[in-house]
């Protein structure tokens, strides 16, 4: 297997690949267009948000790293 090799992007984000169902990829889609932003910046807003919820605010977000 070949080694993985990370190329740091200019704005410092890493891809995130997993794999979700067709129908949630669709709404996704769909959310990001009705809110004007690329399904990676909504996905990274909403990813966010859960975890300022989960950890009550506390540390930085992840957006800041």
């Amino acid at each position: 297997m070949p080694a993985v090799i990370w190329a740091d992007r200019p704005d410092g984000s890493v891809q995130l690949a997993t794999r979700v169902p067709r129908s949630l990829h669709k709404r996704l889609k769909l959310a990001a267009f009705e809110s004007e932003a690329t399904l990676s910046e909504w996905v990274t807003d909403a990813l966010t948000r859960h975890l300022e919820r989960c950890t009550g605010g506390k540390g930085k977000r992840v957006a800041d790293e």
